[in-house]
């Protein structure tokens, strides 16, 4: 799924372009593409040498970011606090091995809900092929966009009035509430878009080659915590 090549981002991603479902047999015989079926997968003919093979995959996905941003503020208003960071991506791409293993019926396995919109001839779907058709090549119908925008930070606080910790012997009380990774805002499908299944399995090299892989890696959990700062 990925390649290393002059020129191209690291760890891009390869393999075909997706150009939808071959409707009839009309379509199958106008190309020369030895798994076209009706109701299979079409792919598009890049170099435009009229039939589909190796030589047809390109450059299909970049894991790189086209930027990162993030903003930290602090706030307080007499004796509230408030704090809170965001993170964000932009411009990267996905490879979702979850997508890709999980529209095959014959994996034994629950299934996406797309496989409702597969092919069949009375439903010409050019989305989703025939369930009986699912091919195993690496193509842009497995690549997503991974762009986010994360809170991942947010902390609310009170410091009580001085004359009432001087009261009870304390110089100084704070109470206050924390959320981390408290909402994602994505267009990405699988659980979570900051994700690298491949990375630190392997050599260093391929931690650099294999960006940007979800094969079902656990999303970022959100954690909540009720607290107090006590100075005596």
């Amino acid at each position: 799924a990925s390649i290393l090549r002059e020129g191209e981002p690291l760890g891009s991603f390869y393999g075909f372009i997706f150009d939808g479902v071959y409707q009839d047999q009309a379509e199958v015989d106008a190309i020369d593409d030895p798994g076209a079926t009706v109701g299979g997968v079409k792919f598009r003919d890049t170099d435009g040498d009229g039939d589909i093979d190796i030589d047809d995959r390109v450059i299909i996905g970049n894991p790189q970011p086209d930027f990162q941003w993030g903003m930290t503020n602090d706030f307080s208003y007499k004796n509230f606090d408030l704090s809170f960071t965001f993170q964000a991506v932009q411009g990267v791409d996905v490879f979702w091995i979850t997508k890709y293993n999980l529209l095959r019926p014959t994996e034994g396995t629950n299934l996406l809900i797309d496989v409702l919109d597969a092919w069949t001839p009375e439903n010409g779907s050019n989305s989703m092929p025939a369930l009986d058709q699912e091919p195993g090549e690496m193509s842009t119908r497995y690549i997503e966009d991974g762009s986010y925008i994360r809170l991942q930070n947010l902390t609310f606080g009170y410091t009580m009035p001085k004359p009432i910790v001087d009261k009870i012997k304390i110089s100084n009380l704070r109470f206050y509430f924390s959320a981390q990774n408290l909402f994602l805002i994505t267009d990405y499908n699988g659980y979570d878009p900051e994700v690298n299944s491949r990375g630190g399995t392997d050599t260093v090299s391929s931690e650099n080659l294999f960006l940007g892989i979800d094969q079902g890696a656990y999303p970022g959990v959100r954690t909540y915590t009720l607290g107090l700062n006590a100075t005596f």
